[in-house]
C-alpha cells in the first residue's frame, strides 16, 4: 500500500455528497469537484475518475486511464471496538441506508 504526503495547498481530502441535485453525488478523495484524486460516482455505480494530478496530495495519477470502470468495491473501516460493524451500520454511516 503507498501512502502520499499533503501538499499543504489545501485541505480538501474527502468529499462525500449523495442524493443531492446541486451538487455532484458521490465519493472523491483529494482535489476538488471535477479534479478529485480518486473519484467514485454515486449516480452512475461503476464508473470512477482519477485526475492526472491532485491539489491537496503529492500523488500521481492513481488509475492507468482517467476514466474507468469497475464492479466491485470492498470497503475497510479502521476504528477501536470490541465488534465489529454490521454491513447495515456501515450503510447507516455512509448515509445509503
Amino acid at each position: 500500500m503507498l501512502s502520499y504526503e499533503t501538499t499543504r495547498f489545501n485541505s480538501n481530502y474527502a468529499y462525500f455528497n449523495l442524493k443531492q441535485k446541486t451538487m455532484p453525488n458521490g465519493l472523491g478523495m483529494g482535489g476538488q469537484t471535477g479534479y478529485f484524486a480518486l473519484w467514485l460516482d454515486a449516480e452512475d455505480y461503476g464508473r470512477g475518475k482519477c485526475a492526472p494530478s491532485c491539489s491537496s496530495f503529492q500523488s500521481p495519477q492513481l488509475s492507468k486511464e482517467e476514466d474507468f470502470q469497475f464492479t466491485h468495491l470492498e470497503v475497510r473501516v479502521c476504528r477501536m471496538t470490541k465488534h465489529p460493524p454490521t454491513i447495515g451500520e456501515l450503510f447507516f454511516q455512509l448515509g445509503i441506508a
